[in-house]
């Protein structure tokens, strides 16, 4: 489309969507906020003055600023990589991000029966991989040796290596030639046919498309998401191990709860202390980690009061979208590839596409496509890694067209993907139509600075009005009225938290706004799983880690690389679970 190009209601439909508003939006304040506190007021007052639909003009501009944000995303330089967060903790925050929250991405409006939540298991609980456990979702589960049930978490097996170039010296499984067990489950589509006509189309070498076994899919979106959840699928399996090597336990719903238990704590404390620490401004910090040495719950009293609180819009929809602007266009993914590996290709890896419609869907990865995640995540000795992008107004070139998405995620809505702007527009046009609070409002709710109208609209380098690309012109500029200025007054939540962090702390963390509503969320999640731990918790974890229990990414990833550990002297006998 066009910079100049209007949002055409008899082309996209717009009042398909706004006819939904009516499905029920939960709010951190628990109660609607007035008319000025919800985003798209100002923007209503200019369609009434021009005798336009108001929705056709918020759509419009909400347009041009996704396009904007892509144009400015193409602005690649020194300062363009964040040397606080690591590129690892992009996809950590979506693993978090789908523990929590369980929504239709490709419905702008968020149409759903009543009965639907916005979330699965707001709980921090690895219900994303456990979904409930093998008595619930047996299919994701395998049985170990000597197994009376199942416990374990399904494990996949690479292809072997594709890559046919000179031998690197690498001691990362990516460098072997033979297939290991370091991918997500499959399941191959064509024996579920019951009938010629039902069988899936193969690809030119004859291989069938697959499904993950996983407990949810959108787990395997991307090379390095899926890699992520291959490692929490290792740990798990490692630590069954452990507590069968430690007692005289065998191998099944036992064994399972007691991995569980441990895995889902550790996770706990990355969250906590290694996700947390490394995306909030250093002071939300330090006020969290004071509240929590009083043993004071500071954050989402209303969450703490009412356990079946859904999440709040601010939070699922606004500030837990922040990865997509932290996401690099290419990344090394390991020693062996050549070259780095864009990413289009990195969220295409496995599935066909509008890029290469004849790759068949599903298959495994070969092994020179496996992620070296030491490359991805912060060190104790401070050894190099892959830096994710600094936090600000600016989305990689791939997640603006749409070439990098599932045929899936395009159906209905590719016209909106390829002609309108992509993930930055879905995620802007969403929390307009689901009636989303504009920053101003959560400001003054939180009780933090807003930034100034000069902040907002920013100087020739940066804000609403200028462009990081000088040779570039602004989408908002060539509107035919002034979208700048209504956007100052009246600015949506997503990409002024954007812009807070740039302003506030230059991109390296987020800001005020951005850091409270994620806090107030994960904090009081945090705080009410600690309220009642399981019985014999620490007992295990001092059996399983000793006095070294993995805290961070880097920690899990040692763990499950290093050998076994010995049987323990003074092991228990069987352990009844609370």
């Amino acid at each position: 489309m066009a910079h100049g190009a209007s949002f055409s209601s008899r082309t996209y439909g717009y009042n398909e969507p706004v006819q939904q508003l009516m499905s029920p939006v939960f709010y951190l304040s628990g109660e609607t906020p007035p008319t000025e506190g919800i985003f798209g007021w100002r923007l209503g007052m200019e369609a009434e003055r021009r005798g336009k639909p108001k929705a056709e003009l918020v759509l419009e501009v909400l347009q041009r600023l996704a396009r904007k944000m892509a144009l400015d995303g193409m602005f690649v330089g020194p300062d363009s990589n964040n040397p606080d967060v690591p590129a690892g903790y992009t996809y950590l925050g979506q693993l978090i991000a789908h523990d929590v929250i369980f929504n239709n991405t490709a419905d702008l409006a968020g149409q759903r029966e009543e009965h639907e939540r916005p979330f699965a298991s707001p709980a921090l609980d690895l219900d994303c991989l456990y979904r409930g456990g093998p008595e619930r979702s047996p299919i994701i589960y395998a049985w170990a040796k000597d197994a009376d049930e199942r416990c374990l978490l399904r494990m996949g097996k690479t292809s072997g290596r594709a890559y046919r170039g000179p031998d690197t010296g690498s001691k990362h499984p990516s460098a072997s030639a033979d297939p290991v067990a370091m991918d997500l489950p499959g399941l191959s589509l064509c024996p579920e046919a019951t009938s010629s006509s039902e069988v899936p189309e193969k690809d030119p070498q004859g291989r069938c498309p697959a499904d993950r076994l996983i407990g949810d899919p959108r787990n395997d979106n991307n090379l390095i998401l899926s890699q992520i959840c291959v490692l929490f699928h290792r740990f798990h399996n490692k630590v069954c191990a452990e507590v069968a090597g430690q007692s005289d336990i065998r191998p099944g719903k036992e064994v399972f709860e007691i991995a569980r238990m441990v895995v889902i704590d550790t996770y706990r404390h990355i969250v906590r202390n290694d996700y947390l620490s490394h995306i909030l401004e250093p002071r939300t910090w330090m006020v969290q980690q004071k509240a929590q040495a009083r043993g004071e719950h500071f954050y989402a009293k209303r969450l703490a009061i009412d356990p079946t609180t859904p999440l709040p819009s601010e939070f699922w929809l606004g500030a837990m979208r922040i990865g997509h602007a932290m996401a690099q266009p290419v990344y090394e993914i390991n020693g062996v590839q050549p070259q780095p590996v864009s990413l289009a290709t990195v969220m295409s890896f496995r599935r066909a596409n509008v890029h290469n419609p004849q790759n068949v869907a599903g298959q495994p990865v070969t092994n020179d496509w496996l992620v070296d995640l030491d490359r991805f995540f912060a060190a104790d000795d401070h050894e190099p890694v892959i830096a994710s992008r600094r936090i600000r107004p600016a989305i990689a070139r791939a997640l603006y067209s749409g070439k990098s998405l599932q045929p899936a995620d395009l159906e209905g809505v590719r016209s909106l993907y390829e002609r309108l702007g992509g993930v930055p527009f879905r995620d802007l046009a969403r929390g307009y139509l689901r009636g989303l609070p504009n920053s101003q409002y959560l400001a003054a709710m939180f009780g933090v600075p807003h930034l100034s109208r000069s902040e907002l609209i920013g100087d020739d380098r940066s804000g609403l009005r200028g462009m990081y690309g000088a040779s570039i012109k602004n989408p908002l500029q060539e509107a035919d009225f002034d979208a700048i200025g209504a956007l100052a007054d009246d600015t949506p939540l997503e990409w002024y938290l954007l812009r807070e962090a740039e302003v506030q702390n230059g991109g390296r963390r987020l800001g005020a706004l951005g850091s409270a509503i994620i806090a107030d969320i994960l904090f009081s999640l945090l705080d009410r799983a600690a309220e009642q731990p399981p019985r014999q918790l620490g007992f295990w974890k001092r059996q399983i880690f000793g006095e070294t229990h993995p805290a961070t990414m880097r920690g899990i990833i040692r763990y499950v690389d290093a050998e076994h550990t010995e049987r323990r002297a003074g092991r228990p006998g069987s352990q009844t679970m609370a």
